[in-house]
């Protein structure tokens, strides 16, 4: 069975007809497919736009940057508890990385809080700046993290056994599902640890420019399509190459 992994935001919303060509393309192999949504969204935006924008359900997903796992059971989703035992070294404090990080200059700590994904918006006229003392403080006050900045205004911070790819590896085990025929889908940063422990991926036509500089020598499909078609070209691709 082949695995897709897909962000969504920018990488399947983006042009209602290619959702629409999405759903219906994912229902004809249905029987072929095991669908996985990787998002930075929480549990309420990810149902919130699923509904919007009428994107077809998957079998499993992963939000908040790799925090939670969901999966399908008995026809219901069911979040995945024991992944939190995976990611948690014991000493994780978000309260202390909020603390230590909101008096930096050009940071400021996101409206949704969340124990294992910490949020902020940066001055995106500072960024290397901004990187560089996040780093420091980081390491000064000894705190092992996985540290994500994303289309040049968001900056997540997870503990340091968390991102998407590491859920995504998780689920795939957890269902005996191949990563050699696991494809994954992205358009941004947020995505790139995807893209460096998966070795097929779709970069669609939209994607962020630091994002396709930093993948884009990898091998992968750089789609001509944006969005949801981008994400058909490049299924239609390694469907092929795979000898699906």
């Amino acid at each position: 069975m082949l695995t897709l992994i897909s962000d969504i935001d920018g990488t399947l919303t983006g042009n209602e007809f290619g959702i629409k060509k999405f759903n219906e393309f994912i229902k004809n192999i249905k029987d072929q497919i095991f669908l996985i949504y990787a998002t930075g969204r929480n549990y309420h935006d990810f149902n919130k736009v699923i509904f919007e924008e009428g994107i077809v359900l998957p079998d499993a997903f992963i939000l908040n940057v790799g925090a939670d796992v969901y999966y399908k059971k008995s026809g219901q989703f069911i979040q995945d508890l024991n992944w939190h035992k995976k990611i948690d070294d014991g000493i994780w404090d978000g309260d202390k990385i909020i603390n230590l990080l909101r008096n930096i200059k050009g940071v400021k700590p996101q409206e949704y809080l969340h124990k294992y994904k910490i949020s902020f918006y940066v001055d995106e006229f500072d960024i290397n700046n901004i990187k560089n003392n996040i780093l420091d403080v980081l390491k000064e006050n000894n705190i092992k993290a996985k540290v994500i900045f994303s289309h040049g205004i968001f900056l997540d911070i997870l503990p340091e056994k968390c991102d998407k790819a590491k859920a995504a590896k998780y689920l795939l085990k957890l269902f005996s599902l191949s990563e050699d025929l696991t494809v994954v889908a992205g358009d941004s940063e947020n995505d790139e640890d995807l893209f460096l422990q998966f070795k097929n991926g779709i970069i669609v036509a939209n994607s962020c420019k630091s994002f396709i500089d930093k993948v884009k020598d990898r091998g992968f499909y750089l789609a001509s399509s944006s969005f949801a078609e981008g994400v058909i070209d490049g299924l239609n691709f390694y469907m092929d190459k795979l000898n699906f």
